[in-house]
């Protein structure tokens, strides 16, 4: 029997185990997650310490232990040293943002896409190249010596060295020396894309249970690393929109934090080797040129349009964050601007730790196909802010 008596006691959750069947943690871990889910607990609700839920339902406290286990593994929960456990932000929202397929006349506005403007430009040099090692190892009267360079697109379709041919790593430095980065060759490893580099680097320095501070609105794509991986994300609160150098020292301490996360990354999928030829060729340094012509006059629109509201980010940014009036929540508005043909992802989708979300939406600036798709979409983004029309959607 309980200890104490809970009649009146404040706890803000008290679940039943009449319909529980055995293993009781797992029959509790999803009632739990339900109650997350159905909104009767919200998003940084501070759950009943473990000894006192285990009082209560008369139960050891290991079986507490491994339910809340369960539901932080799944992302639904987070603790803080000293404070609690809190239903986390992010519990009540989907971080996937690649959509398997795109609703018709949606302006999409949410996901980070690369520059399709350049494609064209691309394609063609990825033809020129096969072209070339086709022609090349048809031609009879070359020694194996000349034909060796071509070869290697025709060994594209071969295993390969997993870590990147010594070519390749070393092109990779060049590049990043550009970027004021020295590293040797040796430092570098070749990934299928920057999620499959974030996945490895997580699982190569951390293990499960390990701590990694982050901002408190970070890429979603380390959201799922880390959650697949039992690495749970600390969110360092921020002063003047940067991480806090103070507070990051402090957390360090307070929270035993093994490393920290500052960047996000969206890396288009090219093939290594045609990546690198890319970046050997004029058209690289073209396309960077444009590029940053294109995002400037883009987000120079955003300034325009959304005049009047405020928009954090620079007129460099691939993406920006519309701060949304007091009577919007960011998943809200998602949801109006969707209803109203314009994609975009609210804050809640990005967040981390326990702490309420600021009202936000993120926009790619760069995504719609043109300036004139950019602008139909913050026209209607617009809209929606000056007539203050909530409409009631539930988040899918």
């Amino acid at each position: 029997m309980p200890v104490n008596s809970f009649d009146d006691y404040p706890m803000n959750w008290k679940p039943s185990l009449a319909d529980m069947k055995p293993p009781l943690y797992k029959a509790l871990a999803q009632k739990l997650e339900e109650d997350i889910k159905s909104g009767h607990l919200r998003p940084g609700d501070l759950l009943p310490p473990q000894r006192e839920l285990a009082d209560f339902l008369d139960l050891n406290l290991s079986t507490i232990t491994k339910a809340f286990k369960l539901c932080s593994q799944k992302g639904l929960i987070t603790s803080s040293i000293g404070k609690g456990t809190f239903v986390a932000a992010d519990a009540q929202v989907d971080s996937t943002l690649l959509a398997p397929s795109k609703a018709v006349g949606l302006i999409e506005m949410g996901a980070i896409h690369p520059a399709y403007e350049f494609n064209s430009a691309i394609q063609s040099l990825i033809v020129s190249l096969l072209a070339s090692s086709v022609s090349q190892v048809g031609t009879n009267n070359q020694d194996s010596q000349s034909l060796a360079p071509h070869f290697q697109y025709a060994k594209l379709l071969e295993y390969n060295i997993p870590t990147g041919t010594p070519s390749q790593k070393h092109i990779g430095a060049l590049w990043l020396q550009k970027a004021g980065l020295h590293v040797s060759e040796e430092q570098i490893l070749l990934a299928n894309g920057g999620q499959n580099a974030l996945f490895t680097i997580f699982a190569s320095l951390f293990q499960a249970g390990d701590r990694i501070g982050a901002d408190p609105l970070v890429f979603a794509g380390a959201k799922t690393a880390a959650k697949m991986l039992g690495i749970q994300l600390i969110a360092i609160p921020s002063i003047n929109d940067e991480m806090s150098a103070e507070l990051l020292e402090q957390y360090c301490k307070t929270e035993g934090l093994k490393g920290i996360y500052t960047t996000s990354l969206m890396v288009s999928p090219l093939n290594a080797e045609i990546a690198c030829a890319l970046i050997q060729s004029p058209l690289c340094q073209e396309i960077l040129s444009q590029r940053r012509l294109m995002t400037i006059e883009r987000n120079k629109w955003v300034n325009s349009i959304l005049d009047g509201y405020n928009v954090l980010g620079d007129l460099n940014c691939n993406f920006r964050l519309l701060l949304l009036p007091e009577s919007w929540s960011g998943r809200s508005f998602e949801l109006c601007a969707k209803n109203a043909g314009v994609q975009v992802y609210c804050g809640e989708r990005f967040a981390i730790g326990t702490g309420n979300v600021t009202p936000c939406v993120r926009l790619s600036i760069t995504t719609p196909r043109s300036i004139e798709e950019l602008k139909r979409g913050l026209y209607i983004l617009k809209e929606i802010l000056d007539t203050n029309i909530q409409e009631d959607f539930t988040l899918l």
